[in-house]
């Protein structure tokens, strides 16, 4: 997942890296993009969490993300439950990104169980 959002954004120009950087820095790339802060504060407000936590997780998320990849599902499934609610918003927030993009990734979030 995250890989393809880095592999388009740099496919079309919406990020500049040297051919050695990895995953981590193309999303911190496009983390410093006017459209990604809009759209994380959004998600942060809406998930109850404090913007500079989810930022910083949004900086640091590749590592976590990829130890719950399952598969190569047409349909993303955001399990809350995988996630801190810092992860969860930053992830969310990549998603949304490139949710406007013409060849995006569809997903969902599913929700943690109510206790």
């Amino acid at each position: 997942m995250a890989e393809r959002i880095v592999s388009y954004a740099k496919g079309v120009g919406l990020i500049h890296l040297n051919p050695n950087e990895g995953i981590q820095t193309g999303l911190n790339v496009l983390a410093m993009t006017p459209e990604f802060k809009e759209i994380l504060w959004r998600v942060a407000n809406e998930r109850c969490c404090p913007y500079e936590q989810v930022n910083n997780r949004a900086r640091r998320l590749y590592d976590e993300v990829s130890k719950h990849a399952h598969g190569n599902d047409m349909l993303i499934t955001v399990r809350a439950k995988d996630f801190t609610p810092n992860e969860c918003a930053a992830l969310i927030a990549y998603l949304e990104l490139q949710s406007t993009w013409p060849w995006h990734l569809d997903w969902i979030v599913e929700e943690k169980p109510l206790q």
